[in-house]
């Protein structure tokens, strides 16, 4: 449309009097026909929207999911559960979420026991203005969540809030577990001392289903270890069908009574390592059925040899496939007195503590390696490990086909260097020992056998890091050992936008290579709250003002 005044659109223009009145006449006709138009579009608007209604409710009838049957449903249902943990309480995530869908899933679900059989709960801390009834329509879910259950055996594991709370909280809701005690089968605890009796005051039993048992307390929990309704001291550890057991070291003495030889999976551990050699060794020789263990002993400054080097021979676990224990160089008579045939994996986790100002040195350990000829997966962790020692681990195991070197992170790593600790060889793998990894036509190779190699904590030229991978690929069948499948390194030293080129005749032979670079996180920026210190004006909470003219609560 023509108008005389398109010359001054879109400008800061100011109409004379007598152009008022002819833009006013110009828009009459306009704005009618807007009208007109208007209301056949909101006309055709609604008759689209009766028509898409009346063609989405029909679509709906169509839809695939509806002729699915009931039990293939549920099946779906189940499938949907978390495989690596037990369902958690969100209505975010299966089970709950199939509720919100529709009535129909919602009755579905809450009709199919297995989706309720498993439940994570974790134990809302106590925050201020909370309504202390609040826990009471927690503990209610819980028992409700458990009654969907039907009679299936459960998993169940609870996690218990740092920060403080009511006594009766935890001990609420442990009474309503222990209600179904009958069907637990997989438990796994984080609690608080004072939570756990109303828990373990259970008889073999009261227990019939219960497979595996974790436990781990906040806390001292060697302020626990002898009271009347600690686990060593009831019959929950006595359980007919216990194979897996997870346990504090403080909660384990020489006479708790223990399964022992039921078990195929078990873990002495806690955040106050206090698992000394005797125990453990007495503990290993009545698991004759064990297949996995995982030991962590006390910190190497304690007093670790109590009892340990009166044993004359060695303690004999026929079907132990992995081994892992934390420690340090004063496990020397617990490596000594160690005799497992069937070892496949072995980890070992140096402790720093035991390696600042004192370098780690354990014959024991490198005449233990020897003797597992059946050993495949090597895996050793540790901030520092002298270049001798590491030589000599990897020596004494030539059959394995496996090796990790992990470092304990960057973060530790750099604040050591910061400390100025002196004496400690901060890389776990270097020139040296990688030359002694790559075969030549004038040497055979350590671990010839070799087929994954990871180390997060190395210090390696590129050269050397190039031959020791195409020996052990390209050339692998000229020194008749097998290829290496899969090679993980992440180099120090260096900056992090140089790269390694690895020939495409490794990657094309079917090898995995990835080499990364450790880059130092720069320190964080200090934050400034410009708000901070300063009152909202209907706070009414009395204050004291300092002498600075400040105030404070």
């Amino acid at each position: 449309m023509e108008s005389p005044f398109i010359h001054v659109f879109d400008t800061n223009y100011v109409p004379t009097d007598d152009e008022l009145k002819q833009i006013r006449q110009l828009i009459i006709q306009p704005s009618m026909q807007r009208d007109i138009l208007d209301a056949e579009i909101s006309r055709l608007q609604a008759q689209r929207e009766q028509l898409n209604d009346f063609v989405t409710h029909h679509q709906a009838l169509l839809s695939p999911i509806r002729r699915i049957p009931p039990d293939i449903l549920q099946e779906i249902f189940v499938r949907c559960l978390p495989a690596k943990h037990n369902s958690i309480m969100s209505h975010r995530e299966a089970p709950l979420l199939f509720g919100r869908v529709c009535s129909y899933w919602r009755n579905l679900s809450r009709a199919t026991p297995e989706l309720w059989a498993s439940i994570h709960i974790s134990v809302p801390e106590l925050g201020h203005g909370e309504n202390p009834e609040d826990d009471t329509v927690f503990v209610w879910a819980v028992s409700d969540w458990l009654g969907r259950s039907g009679a299936l055996p459960l998993s169940l594991s609870v996690y218990e809030s740092p920060l403080w709370r009511p006594v009766e909280t935890g001990s609420n809701i442990m009474t309503c577990l222990r209600s179904v005690s009958s069907r637990w089968k997989h438990i796994d605890l984080s609690i608080y001392p004072f939570v756990s009796p109303i828990s373990f005051a259970l008889s073999a039993e009261q227990v019939p289903l219960l497979e595996s048992f974790s436990i781990e307390l906040h806390k001292d929990s060697s302020l626990y270890v002898n009271h009347p309704a600690s686990p060593s001291n009831h019959g929950i550890f006595q359980a007919p069908r216990l194979r897996g057991l997870s346990i504090c070291s403080s909660l384990l003495s020489t006479d708790t009574s223990v399964a022992w030889s039921h078990l195929t999976e078990l873990i002495i551990a806690g955040k106050k390592r206090q698992l000394r050699i005797d125990i453990a060794l007495a503990a290993l020789e009545r698991c004759k059925t064990l297949e996995s263990c995982t030991l962590e002993f006390e910190l190497p400054d304690r007093s670790l040899q109590i009892g340990s080097n009166t044993r004359n021979t060695r303690v004999t676990v026929p079907l132990l496939k992995t081994l892992a224990v934390r420690g340090g160089s004063n496990l020397g008579p617990f490596f000594d007195s160690l005799d497992f045939p069937m070892l496949l994996r072995f980890s070992f986790y140096l402790d720093f503590k035991g390696t600042a100002g004192s370098p780690f040195d354990c014959p024991q350990l490198y005449t233990f390696l020897g003797r597992s000829s059946t050993l495949d997966t090597l895996s050793l962790s540790a901030l520092s490990f002298p270049r001798e020692s590491l030589i000599s681990c990897i020596t004494g195991t030539p059959n394995i086909s496996k090796l990790y070197l992990h470092g304990l992170g960057d973060q530790i790593w750099v604040e050591a260097i910061a400390q100025g600790i002196s004496g400690i060889y901060y890389y776990l793998l270097d020139d040296q020992i990688l030359s002694l990894l790559t075969p030549t036509s004038m040497k055979n190779a350590l671990c010839p056998a070799l087929k994954l190699i990871e180390c997060d904590a190395s210090l390696i030229s590129d050269d050397v890091l190039l031959n020791f991978i195409q020996s052990r690929t390209i050339l692998s069948s000229t020194y008749n050992i097998p290829r290496l499948k899969h090679v993980v390194f992440k180099l120090h030293g260096r900056k992090g936008d140089e790269a390694f080129s690895v020939p495409p005749e490794v990657l094309s032979g079917g090898s995995e290579v990835k080499v990364s670079y450790f880059i130092p996180d720069p320190p964080s920026p200090r934050t400034r709250y410009p708000r901070r210190g300063i009152f909202p004006e209907k706070d009414s909470r009395p204050r004291l003002t300092t002498p600075f003219g400040r105030c404070i609560s």
